[in-house]
């Protein structure tokens, strides 16, 4: 499918877990989330790429000084970020604790994050709730075993 979001780029789109005797509703609730998500265009990503581009300056604080990072590190202008990150594929997944809802998770390779990547979980497909490394949770809630309150992109979430 062309994605929006990224200048109409081609990706794959895998539904995960999906079980249509256990989940009647799964189908109809992936694509209203596509939908919402389809609407998100070249403004919206921009919009978060400070969010992006903190999640990457936070990673190469923590890692030893590598030389070839340091084009990373030259970055003025925070939308400079996605020149570093190429999506590769969407899933979509039902949360399996507490909202239940349904999430679209974008994995990407990414420059400053080449040995976990990089992943973008939207909730309905509307809105950003987590950038964290490819790490299988959808939220940092359920990462890091916190209240959904406490999980500050999640908690934002309209």
């Amino acid at each position: 499918m062309k994605i929006p979001f990224f200048d109409n780029q081609k990706l794959e789109i895998t539904l995960m877990d999906f079980e249509p005797e256990a989940d009647k509703t799964f189908l109809d609730e992936a694509d209203q989330a596509l939908t919402h998500f389809f609407k998100l265009k070249n403004e919206d990503r921009n919009s978060i790429s400070d969010l992006v581009y903190k999640n990457c300056t936070d990673f190469l604080e923590a890692v030893d000084f590598d030389e070839a990072d340091e084009p990373l590190r030259q970055i003025k202008d925070p939308n400079e970020i996605w020149n570093f990150i190429e999506p590769t594929e969407i899933y979509i997944s039902r949360r399996d604790r507490r909202d239940h809802d349904i999430y679209i998770q974008i994995a990407c390779e990414c420059d400053c994050e080449q040995g976990h990547g990089l992943q973008l979980v939207f909730r309905q497909g509307k809105q950003l709730t987590r950038i964290s490394s490819q790490d299988g949770h959808l939220t940092e809630a359920d990462a890091y075993d916190i209240p959904d309150e406490k999980d500050e992109l999640l908690s934002k979430f309209k």
